[in-house]
């Protein structure tokens, strides 16, 4: 996970992560990725610690799994897209360096690729993390870290006819 801050000295600015991840199932590597791009509107306690308030969007793929119990399995990526709310609470441990701590809620709206390619239902995303910070420049800040992640997506099956197994 990488990302990219800008935030100039008023109380707004952007902040976009990048995230690329993995599982690795029998040998086989897994991949999936997502792409968060947020505006930020900061308010300060004590005179140093931010408060930063995040409204935007998202595009993810979420892994599906299906056949675990057996040695026939299929991985698929639901990709969909929505909008993205979050907190942060970010401390400076110096003028360089600092942590912080984020909560961010995601609610997929639209489908851009399912399996049976049948519409999402409700889709809700959940993150709370800990990242560290570095100020590149004055304006500029660069994120890395730790998030723990809960996805839930749903999507339509197609009715099962007994012959197709790729229904789901």
């Amino acid at each position: 996970r990488i990302g990219y801050g800008y935030l100039p000295l008023n109380k707004r600015g952007v902040i976009s992560t990048f995230d690329y991840s993995g599982m690795l199932i029998n040998g086989k590597n897994y991949t999936y990725s997502s792409l968060e791009i947020q505006a930020v509107w900061r308010s300060y306690i004590f005179d140093t610690t931010q408060i930063r308030y995040l409204a935007g969007g998202f595009a993810r793929e979420t892994p599906e799994t299906k056949g675990l119990s057996s040695d026939s399995i299929t991985v698929s990526n639901v990709a969909l897209m929505g909008p993205q709310f979050g907190i942060q609470l970010w401390y400076p441990l110096s003028y360089t360096y600092g942590i912080q701590f984020n909560y961010k809620y995601s609610l997929g709206l639209l489908k851009l690729r399912t399996p049976n390619s049948q519409n999402i239902g409700k889709s809700n995303f959940y993150e709370i993390g800990l990242l560290g910070s570095y100020r590149i420049h004055e304006d500029v800040a660069g994120f890395i870290g730790y998030a723990y992640k809960t996805s839930s997506v749903t999507y339509k099956a197609i009715p099962y006819d007994g012959e197709d197994q790729n229904n789901f």
